[in-house]
């Protein structure tokens, strides 16, 4: 016999004999707490074997095991400090039925302890907070829950605290859900923010894995906020030895400014973030410390406690070398792995070095003093105070030792400089004010130009080309407006990043404006906005943006975000090269009229989501290939699509077709000596309405000014075989009603090439009846047929 077999049943029976000596007598909750009055004291409503364990008001019996189970709650009693008085209290059982414990903290912060006998038991179901005082956990709790069937912490309403000063024990295999409400599946929530906080070493018995979750309904668009946060926090004192999982837009902080937060494990989920607190006048910040080993998905954010905002600070004010994130000693922590945010001082910096106890550590650092502009810079005609000491507080010219902060007007002007005009300083932050570009010179240069909160300007009112230079950060509170009048133009060779929003805007009706967006901006994660003027004469005073380079519209965003490059109103949107925006997670919506305007011979392909709000025309003798999913409607992809609204209109060009689904609810319409290219991609499908146009939510899908729509069937690598069992490409498919109401048939559609060789081709017509489905396809067969008419 195997002994090893023989050893394991040996103590799995064992395990059931102790397990059943141990709660030999126990209650169960009988009714869920509906009232102040709660059973956490009242013995009556506890039963064992159907009978009340005691009498209305009796208390608990120290001998007795009480189980929560059968979806039942039970409440503590909320206007005082209570305990326990049982030998220990079940909240559910690890694989079986589910309990819940409600934790109330009426009138202040209320301790709930669990000294006496086993303590309290999660073995599955939740244990909640309620109201946004503290909600404080005593003595002694034992984690029986697993993965499969967790212990879920949540708090109701939102900002609710619940704080573990309980010597807390758990295996590898435990686990415990931290999240704001009681169902992080639930996309519908109001969400709030919850903080679970570990004191006084409360994890140092625990091994198993804390998960924390954040609801998704703010997954569209909020992204730095702590409003909208699950966070696990911790003091000095205490060590977790298991692993802390965090997943979206979740944070680790400490419990104060100097605390630092010790964690075997770490496993960053996409957008999660540590979260800094700083004390400015003791000059200290919060540090987590990982002990063992860490993981991430993406950038780990790093960021400042909502309390700390930039401000006015006191000129000469320098933040000092401060610690944020340690790792093993000899762990390489690259500063590119981390994505400084909501930063309360005009520049910080970031890199990684040895710290004086041997460890790998993320320093922060303001390296230079910060000189603050409190007057309206009104230089037009003379040396401004972006090079002079004008109207610097401290007198002096601006060096490169300072950093600078505004939140007035400021003049890039200089009276002698032709070529190219650098701001001298180490920095410049602005907080709601105006750069305005009136240098004689053609290039203005700012080494590290930051966007602070609020809306702030970067203007060209006088006409002619600027080129800006450097970095622009902009902040996620904040929104950087690039406006230009009079033909002005900005041709924008700065490498912008930061998550906050770029605005490009042309001011006035009958002119064009133009910016050009040159830089590869590559780490920057927010959302540009194309606002053109709305009382424009013609379609030529448009605001235009020229983009070169697909990396010029930024970096890939950790969530789905529909508007991420919006197109307002009278914008257009230029490219001059070939490119593909396939960057995940950057929907395009389209608010116009606007447009893309195609250079000729360029191809733009576009497998982005889009979101329809508006009228999209594409110009230019270029192609416009649109791919991907299909499109929503309305500001949050909910409303129904509008044929008279939603429209794309083809003046100019070629609409080339990536997917069935890119056009389905977008009403379609081809000028004159425009086209229809159908893009056969090469992973082999055959589906007769793979490859073409489907477009069955409207009435009026599709018309074109000539009698037939040219189209042209494009192969993968120019491929002139057909791959085996390829007979039909569809071109269109739209409702039958359609079909009849518009007039189409198999010879609306002209076909401008012939892809393959030894194949005759035709446009032929299928009906499907029981989906009212018409479909217009391109036939192959293999030979080639004479027509006699």
């Amino acid at each position: 016999m195997d002994i090893r077999r023989l050893s394991q049943t040996l103590l799995v029976a064992a395990c059931a004999v102790a397990s059943a000596d141990a709660y030999a007598v126990s209650a169960v909750l009988d009714v869920t707490d509906t009232a102040w009055t709660s059973s956490f004291t009242n013995a009556a409503n506890w039963m064992i074997d159907g009978v009340p364990s005691g009498v209305a008001g009796g208390a608990l019996d120290p001998s007795v095991d009480y189980f929560v189970k059968g979806s039942k709650v039970l409440r503590n009693v909320a206007h005082c400090d209570t305990a326990f008085a049982g030998n220990s209290l079940h909240i559910g059982e690890a694989g079986g039925p589910v309990g819940t414990l409600a934790l109330f903290a009426a009138n202040g912060p209320r301790t709930t302890d669990f000294g006496t006998g086993e303590g309290l038991v999660l073995g599955n179901g939740t244990l909640c907070g309620w109201f946004g005082i503290s909600n404080i956990v005593s003595g002694r709790v034992k984690v029986e829950a697993t993965q499969s069937s967790p212990i879920k912490i949540y708090s109701n309403p939102r900002k609710s605290t619940i704080v573990f000063k309980a010597a807390i024990s758990g295996g590898e295999q435990n686990s415990l859900w931290l999240f704001t409400r009681d169902n992080p599946g639930n996309t519908t929530w109001e969400t709030g923010n919850f903080v679970c906080r570990f004191v006084d070493n409360s994890l140092s018995g625990y091994t198993g894995t804390i998960n924390c979750f954040q609801c998704p309904k703010q997954y569209a668009d909020i992204r730095a906020s702590s409003e909208w946060r699950t966070e696990y926090s911790a003091d000095t004192s205490t060590v977790f030895p298991g692993t802390l999982v965090l997943g979206y837009n979740c944070a680790v902080r400490g419990e104060e400014a100097g605390s630092v937060v010790s964690v075997a494990n770490i496993d960053f989920k996409s957008n999660s973030c540590v979260n800094v607190i700083y004390d400015k006048s003791s000059k200290k910040a919060s540090c987590v410390k990982v002990l063992s080993s860490f993981t991430f998905e993406n950038r780990i954010r790093i960021l400042f406690d909502s309390g700390y905002t930039l401000g006015n600070y006191p000129d000469g004010m320098q933040v000092p070398e401060i610690a944020v994130f340690k790792a093993p000693a000899g762990t390489v922590l690259n500063p590119e792995d981390f994505k400084l945010e909501a930063t309360p001082f005009p520049v910080i910096e970031m890199y990684e070095r040895t710290d004086v106890d041997g460890l790998s550590t993320l320093f922060l650092k303001q390296p230079c003093k910060v000189v603050t502009n409190t007057v309206k810079d009104d230089s037009t005609d003379a040396d401004s105070s972006f090079i002079s000491k004008a109207n610097w507080s401290d007198g002096a010219d601006p060096g490169p030792d300072r950093d600078y902060y505004t939140t007035k007007i400021i003049y890039a002007y200089s009276s002698s400089s032709t070529e190219e005009l650098t701001f001298p300083g180490h920095s410049l932050a602005v907080k709601g004010g105006h750069l305005l570009l009136r240098a004689k010179s053609k290039k203005v240069r700012i080494k590290d130009y930051r966007v602070i909160g609020s809306v702030n300007r970067i203007g060209n009112y006088i006409g002619g080309v600027f080129n800006l230079a450097g970095r622009i950060y902009v902040d996620p509170s904040a929104t950087n407006q690039f406006r230009v009048q009079d033909g002005g133009t900005i041709a924008l060779e700065s490498e912008v990043w930061g998550s906050g929003t770029v605005e490009i805007m042309k001011l006035k009706a009958d002119t064009k404006g133009y910016v050009d967006l040159k830089g590869m901006n590559t780490n920057f994660t927010g959302k540009i906005c194309l606002n053109g003027s709305d009382d424009v004469v013609n379609d030529e005073y448009c605001g235009f943006v020229s983009v070169s380079d697909s990396s010029s519209l930024g970096a890939p965003l950790d969530f789905w975000t529909y508007d991420a490059l919006n197109i307002r109103a009278y914008s257009h949107l230029v490219i001059t090269n070939s490119m593909v925006l396939e960057t995940p997670n950057r929907g395009i919506y389209v608010s116009g009229p606007a447009y893309f305007n195609v250079s000729k011979d360029a191809v733009l392909a576009v497998t982005q989501r889009f979101t329809w709000n508006g009228r999209l025309t594409k110009k230019g003798e270029g192609t416009l290939a649109i791919g991907g999913e299909a499109p929503f409607f309305g500001t949050d992809g909910g409303a129904v699509p509008n044929e008279g609204f939603n429209t794309l209109a083809v003046v100019g060009g070629n609409l080339r077709a990536l997917s069935s689904e890119a056009f389905e609810g977008v009403a379609l319409s081809f000028a004159s000596g425009t086209g229809l290219e159908i893009a056969i991609p090469a992973d082999g499908r055959e589906t007769i309405c793979d490859y073409g146009v489907k477009n069955t939510l409207i009435d009026n899908p599709i018309v074109f000014a000539d009698a037939k729509l040219p189209v042209r069937i494009l192969t993968p690598g120019g491929s002139r075989e057909r791959p085996a069992g390829l007979r039909r490409v569809a071109i269109l498919t739209v409702k039958t009603a359609a079909a009849s109401s518009l007039g189409l048939c198999t010879d609306s559609f002209e076909l401008v090439n012939r892809p393959y060789s030894g194949c005759s081709q035709k446009v032929v017509e299928t009906v499907d009846d029981v989906q009212g489905l018409t479909t217009f396809s391109v036939e192959y067969v293999r030979g080639f047929s004479v027509l006699v008419r």
